[in-house]
C-alpha cells in the first residue's frame, strides 16, 4: 500500500467508527469520510478527472477540503491546493500555470475563481444528475481507479514563492506523502491522537497535519484561523480540544511562547519549523511546562515538509540556536562544498537532501528543475536525485546538523562575505532584543548595505501599568501646561465661551483647524449623542465642554470628567455662569479609568469623544471600557467618537508627508518621512475589528456599530477617523435579533438608487465595497510611495489624482440619497477591512441600526497599534550599534537599525521579508546628532526639541518631524519657548522651519523687529525675553 488513498482505505476499514475530522460543530467518522469521498470521486470521474489530471482546490481549511483531497486521489488524479484568501491575480496565475482542467470550490469563493479553460464545480451545489449509462458511485470498476497507478504517481502540486518572483510548483509523489507520515521515527501518531489543523491550505505542512491524522487513525481537529494567531485563544483551544499533536511555524511558536509559554503543556508532540527557532523561547517553554516531546523540524517543500528533526530535551545556557538534528526515516542529509564534495564536521556546507521525500521536480520548469534537483552520487542508484536546498549547515561532533542560514542570503560588502544569520545571532544576544531580522538592501547610490529590524522585549509584567501611568501623566502635563495653558485668556471662537477649540490643530499645517469645519464636526457628534435619547450621561474626557454645553440641556444629569485640572476648572467656571440653566451638569477631575464612587448602572450613555487616541495602549482602553460597561444600565450605550483608523494610518502619514513636500521633493524622501512618522506614532490607533472582538470577549456588549464620520468637509477627521456605538445589555438576555441585510454588490450609484426604489422593498438593504471618495487618493498615494512608482512628490500627487478621478462616492452623497428616498442610512467601516471602501446599509426610518458582525475570539489588543513608548529598558538603535561593534567586525555592523512592533509574517507564519520597511536615510545614521547649537536661542530650541521628543540630545540641524515630532509635540515646543525665551513663538514657525537652527533664526529675526503681535518692541514679554537672551550671550 504505497498510495495515499490505499493507506486511508486500510485505516478506514480498521477504525470505521472513529471520528476522522472535527471542524467546529461538524464531525465525520472514517466510514462517513470514505463514503463521502467516494461519492464525490464518482462525480469527478464523470467530469474527466483521472490519472494524469490535475484538479485545483480553491478551498479553505475544513471538511470540504479533506473530502475533496481524498476524492481527487481516489480518481487517480492529483490536486493543487489554492488558498482562496490569496489575491485574485495570484489565484489566476496558479490555475493557469498548473493547467488544472477542473476547479473545486464553494459558492462563497466562486467569485475569486477567474474564468479560464477549466470547469468549475461548487461542492455546496450538490452533484449533477448522472447520465443513465454512468456507473454507480459504489461500482467496483470505479472504486480502485487509482490502483492502476503507483507510488511514483503525482499526489499533489504545492506552489512556493520562487527566488525569481514567480511561484514554482513542487511535484510531490504518493511515496513522499506516505514516507512523511507512516512508519516514521520522528513522531508516532495513532488512533488516540488528536492532530491540530492550523496551517493554511497553500503551505505544505498542512499535508503532515491532514495525512498524519487520516493515515494513522487519528482525529484531525480544524482550529479557527483567527484563534491560531491569538496566543490566549490558541492555548484555550489546545486544552478544550485535547490536542496531542501540533505543528507551528517558528514565528507562531515565538509569539505564543512570549504570551502563553505554558500553552503546550498538554501536547504529546509539538513540532516547530519553517524557520530557525529561537533558543530563548524554547527555554521559556521548557521552564513553563513543556510538551512531552518538543521537536525542531526542518525541511523544504521540495523534500515533502520534513527532512530532519531534533528532539529538544534541554538547552545549554549559552546556546543561542537549536540544531535541526538528523535525517528523518527514508531521508538523507548531505553537507557539500561548492564542488558537491562532503565537508568534514565543523565546516560549513550547503545542505542537500536525498531519499524518498524528494519531489519530482518543478512543474513546467525544466531548467530550474535541472539546477535544483541534481544526481545523487551517494545513493548507490543511478536514477537517484537529491535536492539542492540553498541552506547552509554544519555538522556537530555528535553528528547532528546546525542550520546556519540561507546560501542565497549571503552577500558581499567591500569584498567581505557576510552571513546575515551571524548578525542575527549577535543581535539576539543583546539586552532587550526579542526578535530580529537582518536583510540586505541597496541605498540610493545602489550600494549594498545591511539593515537590522529589531523587536524589543516587552516590559516586565508590572511594566505596562507603570509605563501607562507615566504616559497618562505626560498627556496631563501637555494639556495642563501647554494646550490649556491659556484657557480663559484667549477669545473663544465666535465669542462663544463654550466653543473653545484649544488642541484642535491640523497635522498638515500646524494651524488651528478651521472653525467652520470644527463646528460641523461638533454638531454631527452632538446629533449622534442626542439620537441615543440620553437621560444620564457620563462624558469621559470632556475637555473644554464642547459636547457638555450642547448635550446637557437635553439630559436630567450630565457628569463630565477630565484628567486636566485646568479643563475641569474652565468647564465649572462656565457652568457657574449658566446656572441655574444647567444645574444638572458638573465636571470632575478623574482619570479615564477611574469610576470610584460612581453608582454602577447609573448612566444610560457614556461618551468618549476624541480622547481614546491619548490612552497609552489598548490595555488601558480595555480597562476604561470595563469601567464604562459597569456604569451603563441595561439597554444603554457607549459612544466613542473620533477613533483613529489603523487600516488608514499609513495613508494618513503618507498624505501628511506629501502635503509638506515640495513639488520636486524625491518620492523616496517623502516615503522615508511617512515611514518614520508611522513607526514613531505616539497615539493609540485602532482597527474597527477591535470593537467586534471586544463584543466576542465581553458578553455585556450586545451589538457594535461602526460608522464613518459625517461631514461635507474633507479633512483629517472625516477621512481618517470613525465613530463607534456599543449597545450594552444583560448577557443573560443574549444578543438582540437583527435583520440581516439583503447584500448587493457595488455596481455604481445609479444601481444603488434603483435598488432603493424597488417595491416592495426589503426591510434592510446593504451594499459592500463602496469606494470611499474621501480616502481614495490618500490610499493611492500611499501605494505609489510604497511601490516607488514615481520619482517626485508632485508626480505621486498627479498620478494618484489621475487614477482616482471619477472613482468613488462621497459618503455624504449616500446619506443624502437615503433622505431623498425615505431610508435611514448607515455608512459603515468596511467589514473586509479594505481601507478605501465603506459599507452602506439602508433600512426603514425608525428601525434598529444594523450591527457589525462579531469577530471570532481574538484578543482585541491584536487590532491596535503600540503607541511609541521609550521605557528605560527598550534598546535603542545607537545602543545596539555600539554593542554590535564590540561583538562583530565593523563590516558586519548594520548600516540601518529599525525598531518594529512586530516582525511581519506571511499567512504561512514565516518572516515576510517583502513587508519589511525600506531603510530611509535617517535610519542609516546615528540618532540625533546634527551640528552643535550655537548661541542661547539655538541651545534653548534644541533643549525644547529634546524635551518634547523624549531624547537626550538633538542637533541644531536635525529635523524635528523626521525625529518623530507631531503637531501636539510642536505645540509643546512652542509653549516651552514662549516661557523660556519670552518670544511669541507660533507652532506654524516650526512647520515652516523644522530645524533648531532655522527656528532659532526665525525667533531672532522677530526679536530684532519685534514680535508679530500688536505689542511690537513695547511688548513686555518680548522685552523680558530679549534681555534674558542678551544676558546669556545669545544673539540679539
Amino acid at each position: 500500500m504505497s498510495r495515499v488513498e490505499e493507506r486511508f482505505a486500510a485505516t478506514a476499514a480498521r477504525v470505521p467508527d472513529a471520528v476522522a475530522v472535527c471542524d467546529g460543530p461538524a464531525r465525520m467518522r472514517y466510514r462517513e469520510l470514505a463514503d463521502e469521498a467516494g461519492r464525490l470521486a464518482a462525480d469527478l470521474r464523470r467530469r474527466g478527472a483521472g490519472r494524469g489530471a490535475l484538479v485545483a482546490l480553491v478551498l479553505d481549511r475544513g471538511l470540504d477540503l479533506v473530502v475533496a483531497m481524498l476524492a481527487v486521489l481516489k480518481t487517480g488524479a492529483a490536486f493543487v491546493p489554492v488558498d482562496p484568501d490569496l489575491p485574485a491575480a495570484r489565484i489566476g496565475f496558479l490555475l493557469d500555470d498548473s493547467g488544472a482542467a477542473l476547479v473545486l470550490t464553494l459558492r462563497r469563493w466562486h467569485a475569486r475563481v477567474p474564468s479560464g479553460p477549466f470547469a468549475v464545480r461548487c461542492l455546496d451545489d450538490g452533484p449533477d444528475d448522472p447520465a443513465p449509462d454512468d456507473p454507480a458511485p459504489d461500482d467496483p470498476a470505479l472504486e480502485d481507479a487509482g490502483a492502476a497507478g503507483g507510488a511514483e504517481d503525482l499526489a499533489y502540486l504545492m506552489y512556493t514563492s520562487g527566488s525569481t518572483g514567480t511561484p514554482n510548483g513542487s511535484r510531490i509523489a504518493h511515496r513522499s506523502v506516505v514516507r512523511l507520515v507512516c512508519d516514521t521515527d520522528y513522531v508516532r501518531i495513532g488512533a488516540p491522537d488528536r492532530v491540530a489543523n492550523v496551517t493554511s491550505v497553500g503551505f505544505d505542512p498542512v499535508m503532515f497535519e491532514i495525512w498524519g491524522a487520516l493515515l494513522n487513525g487519528a482525529c484531525l481537529v480544524v482550529l479557527p484561523p483567527d484563534r491560531v494567531l491569538d496566543p490566549g485563544a490558541l492555548a484555550a483551544d489546545l486544552r478544550a480540544h485535547r490536542i496531542s499533536v501540533l505543528w507551528l511555524t517558528a514565528g507562531l511558536f515565538h509569539m505564543t511562547a512570549a504570551a502563553e509559554p505554558g500553552a503546550f503543556a498538554g501536547l504529546s508532540d509539538l513540532l516547530v519549523g519553517g524557520e530557525p527557532v529561537d533558543a530563548h523561547w524554547i527555554r521559556r517553554v521548557l521552564a513553563a511546562g513543556p510538551p512531552r516531546r518538543l521537536l525542531n523540524a526542518y525541511g523544504p517543500t521540495e523534500a515533502t515538509t520534513f527532512a530532519a528533526w531534533h528532539l529538544v530535551r534541554r538547552l545549554a545556557p549559552q546556546a543561542r540556536t537549536v540544531p535541526i538534528g538528523r535525517p528523518v526515516a527514508g531521508a538523507r542529509l548531505y553537507l557539500l562544498d561548492e564542488l558537491r564534495r562532503p565537508v568534514p564536521a565543523g565546516v560549513t556546507g550547503e545542505i542537500y537532501i536525498g531519499g524518498a521525500g524528494v519531489a519530482r521536480g518543478y512543474h513546467n520548469r525544466p531548467a530550474l528543475t535541472a539546477q535544483r534537483f541534481v544526481p545523487d552520487p551517494f545513493a548507490g542508484r543511478p536514477d537517484a536525485v537529491m535536492f539542492r536546498s540553498g541552506d547552509l549547515g554544519r555538522r556537530r561532533p555528535d553528528g547532528e546538523v546546525e542550520y546556519l542560514g540561507r546560501r542565497d542570503r549571503q552577500i558581499k560588502l567591500d569584498g567581505v562575505r557576510i552571513e546575515p544569520g551571524e548578525i542575527e545571532t549577535a543581535l539576539r544576544g543583546c539586552a532587550g532584543v526579542r526578535e530580529c531580522v537582518v536583510a540586505p538592501y541597496r541605498d540610493p547610490a545602489d550600494v549594498p548595505r545591511l539593515a537590522a529590524y529589531v523587536v524589543p522585549e516587552p516590559d516586565p509584567p508590572d511594566g505596562p501599568r507603570r509605563d501607562g501611568a507615566a504616559s497618562v501623566q505626560r498627556w496631563r502635563e501637555l494639556y495642563d501646561e501647554v494646550i490649556y495653558a491659556r484657557l480663559g485668556a484667549e477669545t473663544p471662537t465666535g465669542d462663544d465661551p463654550t466653543f473653545n477649540l484649544a488642541s484642535w490643530v491640523s497635522s498638515y499645517t500646524g494651524s488651528p483647524l478651521p472653525a467652520g469645519q470644527m463646528r460641523e464636526q461638533v454638531t454631527q457628534t452632538v446629533e449622534r449623542v442626542l439620537a441615543l435619547r440620553p437621560e444620564r450621561v457620563l462624558d469621559i474626557g470632556c475637555g473644554t465642554g464642547l459636547l457638555l454645553f450642547r448635550v446637557a440641556p437635553h439630559c436630567s444629569a450630565y457628569l463630565g470628567t477630565d484628567l486636566s485640572a485646568t479643563a475641569v476648572r474652565h468647564v465649572n467656571a462656565l457652568l457657574d455662569r449658566h446656572r441655574p440653566a444647567l444645574p444638572q451638569a458638573r465636571a470632575e477631575r478623574r482619570a479615564a479609568d477611574d469610576v470610584t464612587g460612581l453608582p454602577p448602572g447609573d448612566f444610560d450613555v457614556v461618551v468618549l469623544s476624541s480622547v481614546v487616541q491619548h490612552f497609552p495602549d489598548a490595555g488601558y482602553l480595555l480597562r476604561v471600557l470595563a469601567g464604562a460597561l459597569d456604569m451603563v444600565g441595561d439597554g444603554g450605550w457607549i459612544y466613542l467618537a473620533d477613533v483613529r483608523s489603523l487600516p488608514l494610518l499609513e495613508a494618513f502619514h503618507s498624505s501628511v508627508a506629501l502635503h509638506r513636500a515640495a513639488e520636486q521633493t524625491p518620492a523616496a524622501t517623502v516615503r522615508g518621512a511617512a515611514h518614520r512618522r508611522l513607526r514613531q506614532e505616539p497615539e493609540l490607533v485602532l482597527d474597527p475589528r477591535f470593537f467586534t472582538a471586544l463584543a466576542a470577549w465581553d458578553a455585556r456588549v450586545r451589538t457594535v456599530h461602526l460608522h464613518l464620520k459625517r461631514g461635507k468637509h474633507d479633512n483629517e477627521l472625516t477621512r481618517f477617523r470613525y465613530d463607534v456605538l456599543l449597545r450594552v445589555g444583560d448577557p443573560a438576555r443574549g444578543p438582540r435579533p437583527a435583520t440581516e441585510p439583503l447584500w448587493l454588490p457595488w455596481r455604481g450609484l445609479a444601481e444603488l438608487t434603483a435598488a432603493a426604489r424597488l417595491r416592495p422593498r426589503p426591510p434592510v438593504l446593504g451594499v459592500r465595497g463602496v469606494p470611499n471618495a474621501r480616502v481614495l487618493a490618500c490610499v493611492e498615494q500611499s501605494r505609489l510611495l510604497a511601490a516607488g512608482a514615481s520619482a517626485t512628490a508632485g508626480r505621486v500627487r498627479a498620478a494618484a489624482a489621475r487614477r482616482c478621478a471619477g472613482r468613488g462616492v462621497h459618503p455624504e452623497t449616500l446619506w443624502t440619497l437615503g433622505g431623498r428616498l425615505s431610508w435611514s442610512v448607515e455608512v459603515c467601516c468596511p467589514a473586509d477591512g479594505d481601507p478605501e471602501t465603506c459599507d452602506v446599509v439602508l433600512h426603514d426610518t425608525g428601525a434598529a441600526m444594523v450591527p457589525a458582525r462579531h469577530t471570532g475570539g481574538a484578543d482585541p489588543r491584536a487590532y491596535a497599534n503600540h503607541p511609541r513608548s521609550m521605557p528605560a529598558t527598550t534598546p535603542t538603535a545607537a545602543g545596539l550599534r555600539r554593542e554590535l561593534a564590540h561583538r562583530l567586525p565593523a563590516a558586519l555592523v548594520p548600516s540601518a537599525i529599525i525598531m518594529l512592533d512586530r516582525v511581519p509574517l506571511t499567512p504561512n507564519g514565516k518572516v515576510d521579508r517583502a513587508a519589511l520597511p525600506a531603510p530611509e536615510p535617517a535610519a542609516t545614521t546615528s540618532p540625533p546628532g546634527g551640528a552643535d547649537a550655537r548661541g542661547a536661542t539655538e541651545r534653548a530650541v534644541t533643549a525644547a526639541f529634546a524635551k518634547a521628543l523624549g531624547l537626550d540630545r538633538v542637533g541644531a540641524t536635525d529635523n524635528f518631524f523626521d525625529l518623530g515630532g507631531t503637531s501636539l509635540a510642536a505645540s509643546a515646543v512652542a509653549a516651552r519657548l514662549r516661557r523660556d525665551l519670552g518670544a511669541d513663538v507660533s507652532v506654524v514657525y516650526l512647520f515652516d522651519t523644522p530645524t533648531a537652527r532655522g527656528l532659532a533664526a526665525t525667533i531672532d529675526r522677530a526679536d530684532a523687529t519685534g514680535p508679530p503681535g500688536d505689542g511690537g518692541r513695547d511688548d513686555p514679554a518680548w522685552a523680558r525675553g530679549r534681555a534674558r537672551r542678551h544676558r546669556s550671550g545669545g544673539a540679539t
